[in-house]
């Protein structure tokens, strides 16, 4: 179904939903609830409150296994679709300020699920993001759209990333060319030039690794999920010829579309790294991680973005995602980019914890009016499509 659909589930009026985000990390469920003033008044969009929710029935762990590759029984998958819907109820509910067992008073909600697999670069792509829209919709009582990026990998294009088109909507510039960076597990980018109308004007793609094998590393070797605000980072030093060893590595000029994930940056190549490294001190592995991360920033503006801009001035990266409070990277990239202007991403009125549920929300509201997001010109899709499933425990008809 393209943009010519008349299809709509939710009415022209103001509405509320809530985002659901589940990082590579596993850290636990962004959630964020969300007010838009009226049909198509998305820049409009408040957030209303946002919480990050720890999961408690599943066990992230076994969700690590998984995405690494382990086996499992068709049982142990059931069992954890089914917590997952338990653990995200529990977050639109605390979200929201609603007790435990009642039904929510919102639109919709949009879920991302958990991404235990991801392979666009497979003959046949494929993916999947662990989810169970319909335990979560029957629990909450209103409607859940989620599987955001299989009918893109089912037409062979990359099914991310999916928040650039989220970006164009709501985060373009009349004024300033603007870079949005989201340091999530993966690094991914949306160059928007100043007065950018539409996605053929946008340059996006996966930039390279992120807090994946940074997490790795902590976990590894200082027991911990992450490295706190890059405290540990921070101290290192980088190992030069390691990272130049690393930018050698055929994802560093793959051409757009691209998207990654643990297939690229898990635990074989964080392996490598320790290999390159020998008895190096966690600290420097960490500090060169972030050298490679910046450098492959550096290399991605070079490559695919020769030219982008609009004006003399300075441009300006808006950082998000986990990454956004790694003090060395910031640091990093202010002394190898001098020519960029860094900021958080809150300097948008958004918080970098709330943007991806924020930008699921947004992509739920255009599945729910039968629209496409423009996603073809950015992911490789041979046609606009309709991206997301909706689950509505009530059989809705149209509105």
């Amino acid at each position: 179904m393209g943009d010519g659909a008349a299809r709509t589930m939710i009415p022209d009026r103001r509405l509320q939903a809530v985002g659901l985000m589940c990082g590579t990390s596993f850290d636990g469920i962004d959630a964020a609830w969300v007010e838009i003033p009226g049909p198509d008044r998305w820049s409009e969009l408040r957030v209303l409150s946002h919480v990050v929710e720890p999961f408690a029935e599943v066990k992230v762990e076994r969700l690590r296994d998984l995405a690494a590759g382990a086996e499992a029984r068709a049982a142990e998958i059931s069992e954890l679709r089914f917590s997952l819907a338990r653990d995200e109820a529990r977050a639109v509910r605390r979200v929201l300020g609603v007790p435990l067992g009642e039904a929510v008073k919102v639109d919709y909600v949009a879920a991302h699920g958990v991404t235990l697999c991801h392979r666009p670069d497979a003959p046949r792509a494929h993916g999947w993001q662990l989810h169970c829209g319909a335990v979560l919709a029957a629990d909450l009582g209103c409607p859940v759209v989620d599987e955001f990026r299989a009918a893109d990998l089912g037409v062979g294009a990359q099914g991310a990333p999916l928040a650039p088109l989220v970006d164009l909507a709501l985060r373009s510039s009349e004024d300033e060319d603007r870079a949005i960076l989201n340091l999530g597990g993966v690094a991914n980018i949306t160059l928007l030039p100043a007065g950018c109308q539409g996605p053929e004007e946008v340059i996006c793609g996966d930039v390279g690794p992120a807090n994946l094998p940074l997490d790795h590393l902590a976990r590894r070797h200082l027991g911990r999920d992450y490295d706190e605000d890059g405290t540990h980072a921070d101290r290192g030093r980088v190992n030069h010829r390691v990272v130049e060893e690393f930018l050698r590595e055929d994802w560093v000029d793959q051409g757009l579309p691209r998207s990654f994930g643990r297939e690229q940056f898990g635990e074989a190549w964080v392996a490598a790294l320790e290999s390159a490294m020998p008895a190096a001190p966690v600290e420097d592995l960490l500090a060169t991680v972030v050298a490679i991360e910046v450098r492959a920033l550096v290399r991605f503006v070079e490559r695919f973005a020769s030219g982008w801009r609009r004006r003399k001035t300075r441009w300006r990266c808006y950082l998000t995602g986990g990454g956004r409070h790694n003090r060395a990277w910031w640091k990093r990239a202010q002394a190898e980019v001098p020519e960029v202007e860094i900021r958080g991403v809150e300097d948008l009125g958004i918080s970098p914890d709330a943007k991806e549920a924020v930008d699921f929300a947004y992509l739920g509201g255009q599945a729910l009016r039968g629209r496409s997001v423009g996603g073809a010109l950015l992911t490789g899709a041979r046609d606009q499509l309709v991206l997301g499933s909706i689950h509505d425990p009530w059989g809705r008809r149209e509105t």
